[in-house]
C-alpha cells in the first residue's frame, strides 16, 4: 500500500490517476472500459480496467485479473479514503466534477473554483485518444483543485 498519499486531497488523486492511466496505455495487458472496475477478456489475455481501475493496477499494485473493487480496500488502514477516492474518480470520469469533490471531501461545501467547467462523460469501452482526453482533464481539475489549496 503506498505511503502519504492523501485521498481526500482532489489534486493528488487526480494526479495519481492521470499517471496510472497513461502507464496503462503502456502496457499491453491492459485496455480502459469504463463500465468496469477490472474485467479479465473472455481468452484471459487481457484485462481491461477503468480510470480507478487503473489506479488499483497502479499506485494500489493490485495484481491483474484480481477480483477488485474500491469496496476490496476497505479492510485496510487507509481503506475508507482509498474506497471513497476510486468512487470519487468513477463520478470524475463521467463528468460529475461536483459529485468527485463531494465524495472525496465529505462536506457540503461545494467546488472550491467557479465556474467549474464542465466535462463529457467517458462510458464503456474508450480509445487510446479519448483515455489521452480523459489524462489531460485529470490534469486540468488537478490544476484548478490545486490552485485553490485542494
Amino acid at each position: 500500500m503506498p505511503n502519504k498519499i492523501d485521498w481526500k486531497l482532489p489534486s493528488a488523486v487526480l494526479r495519481i490517476a492521470a499517471a496510472d492511466m497513461e502507464a496503462t496505455l503502456k502496457n499491453p495487458l491492459l485496455s480502459f472500459d469504463m463500465g468496469e472496475w477490472m474485467k479479465i477478456s473472455q481468452d484471459g489475455n487481457e484485462c481491461a480496467v477503468c480510470m480507478a481501475g487503473a489506479v488499483m493496477v497502479g499506485t494500489l499494485s493490485v495484481k491483474l485479473y484480481e477480483d477488485c473493487t474500491p469496496s476490496s480496500f476497505l479492510s485496510s488502514e487507509e481503506g475508507g479514503e482509498i474506497s471513497h477516492a476510486l468512487n470519487a474518480l468513477d463520478d470524475f470520469r463521467l463528468g460529475n466534477i461536483d459529485g468527485f469533490y463531494h465524495y472525496l471531501r465529505r462536506d457540503n461545501t461545494g467546488v472550491p473554483f467557479s465556474p467549474c467547467p464542465p466535462m463529457e462523460a467517458f462510458t464503456g469501452l474508450i480509445t487510446d485518444d479519448e483515455a489521452e482526453k480523459l489524462i489531460a482533464h485529470a490534469r486540468h481539475y488537478a490544476d484548478l483543485f490545486e490552485a485553490e489549496g485542494f
